[in-house]
């Protein structure tokens, strides 16, 4: 049986729609293995569908637990990756030298005045177009673990860190908020090179 791009949209639909199978590259993944083995049979394909889908409705419910984990771990390895990166050290480097020289000749009150929400503001953007793409219609299963973990780092600074900063000692203060700057630089690069570089390898970029 040759299916059509009809048929295979409606195989997409029932993965959603029955089998609660949001993630569009977790869909791409599960429809391909199942249109696959439709092809194999003979018959109506409207008929086969519904009794084909419940046989596989353990291999359905198991695969996409799988490979949403699988985004899950992928997205905690390129956030640590990139944070024990050369890169990520370099930049640290440059926004703690940078923050110690505008604090040495304007002053630690000066500086938290214009700049002590920076890491937060900084991610704004990125964190806003992320949130849209989580409830997109092809949200994949990378981008929520990965913008949920870099997000609740970055909170930390605003609940906690914030405060200690406040009150340390310039060396530990500059340390503290170059490495929580740097994280907001290199929120937009994990996303943009890192992430996207793997949709664009596995084909899961939207046209």
């Amino acid at each position: 049986m040759k299916l059509s791009k009809e048929n295979i949209s409606q195989i997409d639909k029932a993965l959603f729609k029955k089998f609660g199978v949001i993630y569009y590259d977790v869909r791409l993944e599960i429809v391909d293995h199942l249109a696959s083995e439709i092809e194999q049979m003979e018959g109506d394909f409207e008929e086969i569908l519904p009794v084909f889908l419940n046989n596989k409705s353990d291999f359905i419910k198991e695969t996409n637990l799988q490979l949403n984990n699988a985004g899950s771990r992928w997205s905690k390895i390129v956030l640590f990756k990139n944070i024990f990166s050369i890169k990520y050290l370099l930049t640290f480097i440059v926004v703690f030298f940078f923050s110690y020289n505008l604090i040495s000749l304007k002053g630690k009150e000066w500086f938290l005045e214009y700049f002590d929400f920076m890491p937060i503001i900084l991610p704004a953007p990125i964190s806003i177009f992320l949130f849209y793409e989580i409830f997109s219609s092809k949200r994949n299963s990378y981008i929520l673990p990965f913008a949920g973990i870099t997000n609740t780092i970055l909170m930390t600074y605003l609940f906690i860190f914030i405060h200690i900063i406040r009150k340390a000692d310039v060396f530990y203060f500059v340390g503290i908020f170059s490495f929580f700057m740097t994280l907001a630089i290199a929120y937009y690069y994990m996303y943009f090179f890192s992430i996207r570089q793997h949709f664009k390898e596995n084909n899961l970029l939207k046209l």
